[in-house]
């Protein structure tokens, strides 16, 4: 489970090159550009949002 994380935080970071903040910033950048991995990514704090 955490492999399986880690490689869609892996490839979630490669559309987003602001990763060096928190994952929230990863995903408001990537809802921006439209881009529907943030729903793989993390369901949870899609939720939140």
């Amino acid at each position: 489970m955490k492999k399986l994380f880690f490689i869609l935080f892996f490839i979630s970071s490669l559309f987003s090159f602001e990763v060096v903040d928190a994952t929230k910033s990863n995903i408001i950048a990537l809802h921006n550009k439209n881009i529907p991995i943030i729903d793989i990514r993390t369901p949870y704090e899609w939720k939140a949002t």
